[in-house]
This record gives C-alpha cells, structure tokens and sequence, in this order.
C-alpha cells in the first residue's frame, strides 16, 4: 500500500464504527461496554489520466476567494444543463415504457430514437483504470469532536506515512471523502490550524467532497413531505387511504418507508 501510495493517485474516507461488546458474567471490572473507534479506506487510482493538480487547485482556490460563484452563475449552468436533463427523463421515459410485457417483441424496439443519449463525459473503463482499495488499521478513536476528527486524521496521515520527506508526498493533493458532519469537521479543522507553521500542520493537502447519501436523503426528505400531504387533502396519504393501502410507514423516509409502494418514489422526480 504504502509504495502505491508513494507512485499513484489516491484518495481516501473515514466513517465512525461502534462496536458493542457484551459479558455474561459481569463483575466490578468486567463489564458489558460500548466503544467508538473510526476505519479508514484508501483508493488507489491506477489510471493515465492527470492526477489532481494541488497547483491548479490553490490558483482556483483564489479566483473564487476573488470572485464567488452567484445567483447568476448557477442559474446560467442550470439552463445550458436543460437540454441534456431533457433527453436523459425522455430516455428513462421510453425505456419504461418498452418494460410493458406488451412491447416485448415490437419490432421497433431497436430503433434509434430509443438509444440511450450521448454521455456528456464518458468514464474510462478497463483493468488499468480499476481502483484498488486498502484498509487503514482502525483506531480508537471517536471522530464525533473536533479534537477528535483531529488526532484521526493525523493517525490518518503516520500510517500514510506521507507526514515526513518521502519525495514531493506531502505537497499533493488528497482528495478526503466523507459524511456531512466528516466535511464540517475538516473545514472547521483547516479554519483553526490555518496559522500553523507548514503544509502538513494546516491540512491543505486535504480536498473534501460532502457525501452525496446524505445530499440524496435530504432530496427524498423534501419530496416526501411534499407529495404526502393529510387525509383530507391532496396527496399521496389521501390517495393510498381511498386504494385501501397499508401507509403505516409512509411517515418517515427511510428504506422500509420507500418501499411501501414500488415505484412511487422514482415517479415524483418524473
């Protein structure tokens, strides 16, 4: 790991892990007790591609800090996306439709209206762009706190070995995964140590990306409360009551709750 390390991209993630470990015979000094410890995965890439450039990052980095990102901008990337988005909910569309049982030997089912658009970017494929993933030792080490997101990520960083003169290691840039809070964490770590002596002791080498789960349950969340509805009004509780449909968990999103009615959920972003 550690030479893969040294000579390929790489980027990593950490989540909490709790174990609960439980005595039959308990005594004064043997008891059942509940730990919180952290495991880390690292992702080697393999690939041809250019690795992220730390370089390009930081001059970006400050062309935003200059210039931010606006109502404006966002709104312009959401118009020039409108096309794409359009043809991609017309594929899914028509490729629900040719699921009917009905249309299973319609002779125009090859039919190049019915190709899937174009990829705005196409992700390499193949052995030489397989990631290859490697287990950190896992500590005993809670990363619900700030110190404690910080003894984690420099146990990170000794077992990586990248905190001493192994080449030009330490100036690259890693790209960090993580959960909501994991991302809270790291930017409010980089905040406090931005007046720290080097690179290493500020954490710049650290890129985070938020966890795209969370993003996702969070959309559920909105969509849920938005077509649920009451009883006696419009929406998804008033139409399951008048089938006659069990909505017991529909008060929540959760994975019992979006499967309460298959399908429901994928139709309201349609």
């Amino acid at each position: 790991m550690l030479d893969d390390v040294l000579h390929y991209i790489f980027f990593g993630g950490h989540d909490n892990l709790n174990l609960a470990f439980k005595v039959y015979e308990m005594r004064a000094n043997h008891q059942s007790h509940f730990n919180s410890g952290t495991a880390a995965t690292i992702y080697i890439i393999k690939d041809p591609v250019a690795p992220p450039d730390r370089i390009a990052y930081m001059e970006k980095r400050a062309i935003g800090c200059r210039k931010p990102i606006t109502a404006l901008d966002v709104f312009m990337q959401e118009a020039a996306a409108v096309p794409r988005l359009r043809e991609d909910g017309q594929f899914i569309i028509k490729k629900v439709l040719l699921m009917h049982p009905s249309l299973a030997d319609w002779e125009h089912r090859t039919h190049p209206l019915f190709l899937r658009p174009n990829p705005v970017q196409q992700l390499p494929v193949g052995k030489q762009h397989a990631l290859v993933q490697y287990m950190l030792d896992t500590v005993h080490i809670e990363e619900a706190s700030q110190e404690g997101d910080r003894k984690v990520m420099e146990e990170w960083i000794r077992q990586l070995q990248i905190d001493g003169d192994r080449g030009q290691q330490s100036q690259r840039l890693i790209v960090w995964i993580g959960d909501q809070l994991t991302v809270i964490r790291l930017r409010c770590l980089k905040k406090e140590r931005s007046f720290d002596m080097n690179f290493i002791q500020r954490f710049k080498q650290i890129f985070k990306i938020f966890g795209w789960f969370h993003a996702q349950i969070a959309e559920e969340t909105s969509i849920h409360k938005q077509y649920l509805g009451t009883s006696d009004n419009y929406g998804l509780k008033h139409a399951f009551e008048n089938m006659k449909r069990k909505i017991t968990l529909l008060t929540h999103v959760g994975i019992r709750g979006l499967r309460v009615v298959p399908g429901v959920l994928p139709f309201m972003y349609i």
